[in-house]
């Protein structure tokens, strides 16, 4: 799994806020390449663990929807 600090994990759901502050800060004209180049790291180790998060997410949910499926299939109603 992506290592991300705990502080940036407990700000993701339902927000966008590490990502603005992100852009904030490299779109200032004093900003250093050094600092640029953290935050662009930090920028991708969020995307990536948004990305585990929805991958895991939609395993989940795929898993959730064959079960019903084969439930479904299991079960015969005869309506006579």
């Amino acid at each position: 799994m992506t290592e991300i600090n705990k502080g940036e994990v407990n700000r993701l759901p339902g927000t966008t806020v590490p990502w603005n502050e992100i852009v904030e800060k490299m779109e200032m004209e004093d900003i250093s390449l050094e600092e640029s180049i953290r935050l662009f790291e930090r920028g991708v180790r969020l995307t990536r663990y948004c990305s585990e998060k929805l991958d895991e997410a939609e395993g989940k949910i795929t898993m959730i929807l064959e079960r019903n499926t084969h439930n479904e299939k299991k079960t015969t109603f005869d309506i006579d």
